[in-house]
């Protein structure tokens, strides 16, 4: 298991040097909708290769379609190419500004169609594609067995001492204090030495490995 937190703009200017020395990895917002970069990306992206810390990317979708979400996915990938991510490429399927719900708010079927398009579109690129929500979202929206066998990124802040789903990733708090940051940060676990095992994947894989039981693999 590794400590790594999550960040975006709204973390302003990070000591990734003062950070490094009590986190292993660090999920840097990349975008949202369709299509804004962060505009700390490159910032975030420089400093944490400056420092040695491995790095995946999340997008926040706003799609509540598909056409939507090819354009999501389209930027993003423009985005990241020239950058050498060791962690997942993550959608953020959640609706913390009620947008989607404002906007259409499909069925949960479309929801995961959008989650499936995505992650398939960015392991066809040659990255490891996971999908992050909350609890809620998990149980109530994507609970779909073509979800399976996607890595899941798991947000749950009720204070448990284990992951309340199985997944690869665990948010376990959004108020944490990392010195080198101001204010609170996400904090997560990762279940997974990711690094290694998107470096052992050949390009063209398309898809995930399964455990040796059979189980999907974002289980821990």
């Amino acid at each position: 298991m590794q400590k790594g937190i999550d960040i975006s703009s709204h973390n302003g200017n990070i000591d990734f040097q003062k950070v490094k020395e009590n986190v292993k990895f660090v999920i840097i917002r990349s975008s949202w909708g369709y299509f804004q970069e962060d505009n700390m990306v490159y910032q975030n992206v420089q400093k944490c290769e400056q420092a040695n810390l491995p790095y995946g990317f999340y997008h926040y979708s706003y799609a509540v379609n598909l056409e939507e979400a090819k354009k999501e996915v389209d930027g993003l990938l423009n985005l990241i190419q020239n950058f050498k991510p060791t962690y997942p490429i993550i959608i953020d399927m959640e609706d913390i500004d009620n947008w989607k719900e404002k906007n259409g708010n499909p069925s949960n079927d479309v929801y995961v169609s959008i989650c499936e398009y995505f992650c398939k579109r960015v392991e066809e690129s040659g990255y490891y594609a996971m999908i992050y929500a909350n609890y809620d979202w998990w149980v109530n929206r994507l609970n779909d067995k073509r979800l399976d066998r996607f890595d899941k990124w798991l947000a749950d802040w009720r204070g448990y001492d284990k992951p309340s789903l199985p997944c690869g990733i665990w948010q376990y708090t959004s108020s944490d204090t990392i010195n080198g940051i101001t204010g609170n940060v996400d904090a997560n676990i990762s279940y997974k030495d990711y690094p290694t095992l998107i470096k052992n994947l050949k390009k063209n894989d398309t898809v995930l490995p399964k455990e040796e039981d059979g189980r999907s693999p974002n289980l821990p």
